[in-house]
């Protein structure tokens, strides 16, 4: 009989420190996961997935709440739940695969991961790396070609009529020429600078084509035009004017494309390292899967 009893008493007291080793176990694991949320500054935990402070205040960022109040727990408790919400989903998402098998979840996900590669790419730019960009890209930011003319129209298209006023020009300038031989046209020449459109517009294209190649002071070859000839002497170019400026009033231009220079080869070299980090297996692209 005492030994019965000694034996139930034996079971009792291993069951109890079974038991209190159990609970142990229970409340140190609890510790350890809230000791380690703590550290994650973790506001949820979604199926062992943190939920962090920061994300919770970038996604209230993205609500376009301005602040909210601490106090609010309403409020607070509604945002936290659509952040719980949107992880179960996200999480099934994955589950399902559907960024291996929708395009449209492929190309999202791949541009978030492009303007998340794109952040990084944030170093300072300095002056004199945008001169030094604007300097080799100068053609980029010229401005369209413009020209004045010097005309003279001379009614007749005689190769001894045309030579005549070429010699006159050799001998005593295009001025004194052009008071001699010039016979009016039944249009005018604007006496300013003109862009190539309306000089197409005036004269036409292939006369405009020609003239727009000399350079400042250059006279042109005797051209036709109707009943006669023109000889053009370019007066005036911008391409000659020194525009110290430029570079100040393009400045926002300027430092957009570099930024854009600067992103694309950022993302180049990137791609190259994964490319050469990666395992990659190139096949025939005429077998077809079966």
């Amino acid at each position: 009989m005492f030994r019965f009893i000694n034996n139930i008493n034996y079971l009792f007291i291993s069951a109890l420190i079974i038991g209190v080793l159990l609970v142990s176990q229970e409340l140190f694991q609890n510790k350890s996961s809230n000791q380690y949320l703590r550290q994650q500054n973790a506001v949820a935990l979604v199926n062992d997935m943190v939920i962090s402070e920061d994300q919770y205040i970038k996604y209230i960022s993205t609500l376009g709440i301005d602040s909210i109040d601490e106090n609010d727990e309403e409020l607070l408790e509604i945002v936290l739940e659509k952040m719980i919400e949107e992880e179960l989903l996200l999480q099934k998402g994955i589950d399902l695969e559907l960024h291996k098998f929708d395009i449209q979840i492929r190309k999202a996900i791949i541009q978030q991961v492009i303007d998340s590669v794109l952040l990084q790419n944030d170093e300072e730019i300095s002056e004199k790396e945008l001169k030094e960009y604007y300097e080799k890209n100068k053609n980029k930011y010229q401005l369209n070609k413009l020209i004045q003319l010097n005309l003279i129209f001379l009614n007749s298209q005689k190769k001894e009529d045309t030579d005549l006023v070429l010699e006159t020009i050799i001998n005593s300038g295009f001025e004194s020429a052009k008071n001699q031989f010039h016979q009016n046209l039944f249009f005018s020449i604007p006496n300013r600078l003109i862009s190539q459109k309306d000089c197409n517009q005036l004269l036409g294209v292939s006369f405009c084509k020609e003239i727009f190649d000399l350079d400042l002071n250059e006279i042109s070859k005797p051209i036709k035009y109707e009943s006669g000839v023109l000889i053009a002497q370019i007066k005036n170019t911008n391409i000659n004017i020194l525009d110290e400026n430029l570079f100040h009033r393009l400045y926002d231009k300027i430092l957009f494309d570099y930024k854009n220079s600067s992103d694309d080869k950022y993302f180049r070299d990137y791609i190259k390292f994964l490319k050469e980090n990666a395992k990659i297996k190139r096949y025939d692209l005429d077998v077809k899967a079966n």
